[in-house]
């Protein structure tokens, strides 16, 4: 799936490396810019997501949607 525009996603320093793992372990293209403070420490982090983003859809029926699909084929 892609998006029409980028889109910016804002997190705290201490979720920063999670997110950018994560972005990276799926293969969504972004840039990343981050804050700290006077100590150096990461505060703030910004991403702009560009995509593309790993899509899955699962269809699960039950009977009666069975039956329904029997009687118009």
């Amino acid at each position: 799936m892609r998006l029409p525009q980028p889109e910016k996603l804002e997190v705290t320093g201490a979720e920063a490396q999670r997110v950018q793992e994560r972005l990276k372990g799926l293969g969504v293209k972004h840039e990343f810019a981050g804050r700290k403070n006077e100590r150096g420490q990461l505060t703030h982090a910004s991403f702009l997501l560009s995509g593309p983003f790993p899509c899955q859809a699962v269809l699960r029926a039950d009977e009666a949607f069975e039956r329904f699909l029997k009687r118009r084929s």
